[in-house]
This record gives structure tokens, sequence and C-alpha cells, in this order.
């Protein structure tokens, strides 16, 4: 079952990306990965501090994270598949 909802996360982050693409308020790749990096260490983080406490944010569970993780990773793996669009280059007519 987690695997669907990872896939499930995956494709959040593609239709989160479009969307902000579409409002023009789209990240650069680097900034999505950074923050499925943030989100990674976040969740092994919370899994250490689990083993010293067991109450330690009981809400929240180190999967929480690893997804969120996989929504930042589908939405810079949208960002990086679209075309670089530079001024003066290649038109098309």
């Amino acid at each position: 079952m987690p695997l669907l909802w990872l896939s499930l996360a995956l494709i959040g982050g593609i239709l989160l990306a479009e969307r902000l693409h579409a409002a023009a308020l789209a990240l650069p790749v680097f900034a999505w990965l950074l923050l499925a990096g943030a989100a990674l260490l976040l969740a092994v983080l919370l899994r250490l501090a689990r083993r010293a406490n067991p109450a330690f944010w009981p809400r929240l569970s180190p999967f929480h994270l690893v997804a969120a993780a996989f929504v930042f990773g589908g939405a810079a793996r949208y960002q990086a598949s679209l075309p670089e669009l530079k001024p003066g280059g290649d038109r098309l007519v």
C-alpha cells in the first residue's frame, strides 16, 4: 500500500509543478531537489528522534516526510522535462 501513496505523491508533484508553471510561479529544478532533500533529511532526523523518545511528534511519521519528498521529486521531474527557451533562439514559424 505505501507504493500506491508514494506513486500518488509523485503524480501530485507533477500536477503541482504544472499548475505553478502555468501561473508563472515555477521554481527551478535545483529548488525542488533542495526541498526533496530537506524532506528526506527531516524524515531521518524524525526517525532518530523517535528512537530516543517514542512520544516525539506522535501525529507525524517519517513516511509523511518521504511522501513530501516524492511530491517535490515529481515537481523536479516535471520542471526538468521542460525545454529551455532562450531569448533570440530558434523560433517556430
